[in-house]
């Protein structure tokens, strides 16, 4: 009985809006106009990712070597002018290195770009129509409604 009473409370809760108010509430609340506004974002970024593939792109890559061991060869002593019989040892390489690269890469025409960035532009249009006609339908029913209760209220009036 406790939970009949919480739960019928609950549904008592009334608006009150104008007609402005109850498109901007709608339009805010709905999910086809959420998801149109959703999808008209999402448009926007696969516009730019497809943009942005044929800017420049600049890579580079830095690397550290430290020889904590060095490799240590040992020659015969007549290479380094000693003597007969005798090993002189020799290092090679440095103890520490560091290689530094950088790439830079251009589209210079490809055709597939070309096509790939039109499709993403007519896309783009695609959901901004979409959008508006969710818009627009979500407006319409807001209407309609906002009407048949104006209409309610007149009848039940007389």
């Amino acid at each position: 009985m406790f939970m009949a009473v919480l739960f019928g409370h609950a549904q008592e809760e009334t608006y009150s809006f104008t007609l402005d108010e109850a498109i901007a509430f709608a339009l805010e609340n709905n999910y086809s106009a959420i998801n149109a506004d959703r999808d008209l974002i999402d448009a926007r970024k696969q516009k730019w990712e497809t943009i942005a593939d044929g800017l420049p792109q600049i890579s580079g890559a830095v690397s550290y070597q430290n020889q904590l061991i060095q490799q240590v060869i040992q020659l015969p002593g007549e290479i380094a002018g000693g003597e007969p019989g005798t090993f002189v040892e020799v290092v090679f390489g440095q103890p520490q290195q560091v290689n530094a690269s950088a790439t830079l890469r251009q589209k210079i025409f490809d055709g597939s770009y070309i096509v790939g960035v039109q499709a993403t532009k007519a896309f783009l249009r695609y959901s901004a129509n979409n959008n508006e006609k969710t818009s627009q339908d979500v407006r319409k029913a807001v209407v309609e409604s906002y009407g048949n209760v104006l209409r309610q209220k007149k009848a039940l009036q007389f």
